[in-house]
């Protein structure tokens, strides 16, 4: 049985030049270049009401894909990378049931920080695999720094958006077939980061780690490195994109890179809102192959994709 993705969807907060942020720092002037020099030009804030956000990304979703709430058979929410209140985890919820989505099942995936989004596609995946009616998964991510909190990511070099991204994983149909999926966490690293460890320490090891999955996920998805057309990954900034592509053996001229100045780090949700954003300015061709790389200090995730348009899995089988 096969798993496709389709209906990709997303919200993003409102576009702020990046100086904003510098304009109070005495030496604004040269971080600012700094971050500049790495392709950040603006950052995506919040001002909509995060129950619309999450609903308007819902109802598109289930429009795109032609799939009711009625007929899924769980919601994967990426909740570890969304600095929420109480109050919000709330309005998200409320924003499922508004939906229409009753007693569908509800799941966390945490402990991800930006590398969720090929670990909720597996989650999913494997969902809509063992499901006896093999029904439809709505995967939800979202990301957000706490309210109040420096957008200025001093640690990881980057700056930090707002945004939601959201997909449907289907047996039936969809734009994407999920060819393989992985996911390494490293609790080395895990246990370095927490003692605030060589930051040279942790790039050494994420190097690894992004070259061990994603030789794992070419191996299971029977496909080279030369057999990636791009490579979409987390959009830290245009030194993220490089690292993540020498790790993973892909040309950076195959690297999708747009997104980084104009929307900066939406953390787990680059990867979601990298695909729906390269179909707006581009154009996707069939039998063509995608791989996703999220990385964060010590989670590694990634997924190979093979674009076959709206398949319809149950109108294939009818006519063969």
């Amino acid at each position: 049985m096969k798993s496709f993705i389709g209906g990709i969807a997303y919200r993003v907060g409102d576009a702020v030049p990046i100086e904003e942020l510098f304009e109070s720092n005495p030496e604004g002037t040269a971080a600012l270049n700094f971050f500049l020099a790495r392709g950040l030009k603006y950052f995506r804030r919040q001002s909509a009401p995060v129950q619309g956000m999450f609903r308007e990304c819902i109802s598109e979703t289930l429009f795109k894909s032609g799939t009711s709430a009625a007929a899924l058979a769980a919601v994967l929410v990426d909740i570890d990378a969304w600095c929420f209140s109480e109050a919000d985890r709330l309005q998200i919820l409320e924003s499922l049931h508004l939906s229409g989505f009753g007693n569908v099942p509800v799941i966390g995936v945490g402990l991800q920080s930006c590398s969720a989004a090929a670990t909720t596609l597996e989650l999913a995946d494997r969902l809509v695999r063992t499901d006896e009616e093999h029904r439809p998964v709505l995967v939800l991510i979202c990301g957000r720094p706490a309210p109040g909190e420096n957008r200025i990511d001093d640690a990881r070099k980057t700056i930090l958006s707002d945004g939601v991204a959201a997909c449907i994983v289907s047996a039936g149909r969809g734009e994407f077939q999920i060819l393989s999926s992985a996911t390494s966490t490293d609790l080395a690293a895990a246990r370095e980061k927490a003692r605030g460890g060589n930051q040279a320490v942790s790039l050494v090891s994420n190097c690894s780690n992004i070259a061990a999955v994603a030789t794992e996920i070419r191996a299971r998805a029977g496909v080279s490195a030369d057999d990636i057309d791009q490579l979409f990954c987390t959009n830290g900034s245009s030194i993220y994109l490089n690292f993540a592509a020498e790790a993973a053996e892909v040309g950076l001229g195959r690297v999708y890179s747009d997104d980084v100045a104009n929307l900066g780090h939406i953390f787990s949700c680059d990867n979601l809102i990298s695909l729906a954003t390269y179909a707006e300015r581009r154009r996707y061709r069939n039998g063509d192959k995608y791989m996703l790389i999220g990385w964060s200090a010590y989670v590694i995730s990634g997924a190979i994709l093979l674009y076959c348009g709206n398949h319809d899995a149950r109108t294939a089988e009818a006519s063969s």
